[in-house]
C-alpha cells in the first residue's frame, strides 16, 4: 500500500494551523488550500480507507437521522404547542397565555398586574416652569 495520500493530508493540517493564526485575506487562501488538500488526499487514498470512511459516514448519518426522528416524535406528543406543517400553532399558545389568571405585584409602592399596567395609577402633574429665551417667555401649554 502506498502512502501518497498522506502528503496532501499533512499539507491540509499545516494549512489549518496557519488558518487559525492568520488574519483576514490569508485565511481565505489557507482555507482553500485546506479544502483542496483534503479532497486530493481522499482521492489518492487506497480503496480500503475510502470504504472505511464511507461506512463511518453512513453510520454517523443514520445515528443523526434517528435522533432527529426521536425529537420530531417528542414534539408531536407534547400538548403545549401543536404543530401544523412543521410550524408551531401560535394561536393556541396565545389563548393559553390569555387564560392564565392575572397576578398583581408591587413595584416601588405601585400595584401592577401581570401585563405591567398600573392598577392604581398615580397621576403626577409636571411643575410649571417659567422659561425665557432671549427675553421672550417660552411657556408650554398646560
Amino acid at each position: 500500500m502506498r502512502f501518497y495520500f498522506v502528503i496532501p493530508l499533512i499539507v491540509a493540517l499545516i494549512s489549518v494551523y496557519f488558518y487559525q493564526k492568520s488574519d483576514e485575506e490569508i485565511s481565505y487562501l489557507t482555507g482553500s488550500v485546506t479544502v483542496i488538500s483534503l479532497i486530493l488526499s481522499l482521492v489518492l487514498a487506497p480503496w480500503e480507507l475510502q470504504a472505511g470512511i464511507l461506512v463511518l459516514a453512513i453510520v454517523l448519518v443514520r445515528n443523526l437521522w434517528n435522533k432527529i426522528e426521536q425529537q420530531r416524535e417528542m414534539n408531536e406528543d407534547s400538548p403545549e404547542i401543536q404543530q401544523e406543517n412543521g410550524k408551531p400553532n401560535l394561536k393556541d399558545a396565545l389563548a393559553d397565555h390569555e387564560n392564565q389568571p392575572k397576578t398583581e405585584r408591587k413595584y416601588r409602592g405601585v400595584t401592577l398586574n401581570r401585563d405591567g399596567e398600573d392598577v392604581d395609577p398615580i397621576k403626577i402633574k409636571p411643575p410649571k416652569t417659567q422659561l425665557k429665551y432671549r427675553g421672550v417667555s417660552q411657556n408650554p401649554p398646560n
